[in-house]
């Protein structure tokens, strides 16, 4: 759980959005979600505003997204998110 929010509804095929933002998730958490996102089907927008995500976790959110082709809005803002991150977007 990040700040109330279960996060067992990313596994979920029957969540369409969820809101994580301003959840500190962190590139351990970027990772976790990015797994996640590899095989949910359903979720259709994602906030990951103000996160933290760094690097690692961009990445592993970005490498998801190669996968993943329901997301169709996803909001990174505010994570500092560097050049290896943005390449793997």
């Amino acid at each position: 759980m990040w700040g109330g929010v279960n996060i067992l509804c990313l596994w979920d095929n029957k969540t369409t959005s969820i809101d994580l933002r301003g959840q500190n998730i962190g590139s351990e958490g970027g990772k976790i979600i990015g797994e996640a996102l590899k095989i949910n089907t359903s979720i259709k927008e994602i906030n990951l505003e103000g996160n933290n995500l760094g690097d690692e976790g961009g990445g592993a959110i970005g490498e998801a997204l190669k996968i993943n082709t329901s997301i169709k809005k996803i909001n990174l803002k505010g994570n500092n998110l560097g050049y290896e991150a943005f390449k793997a977007i």
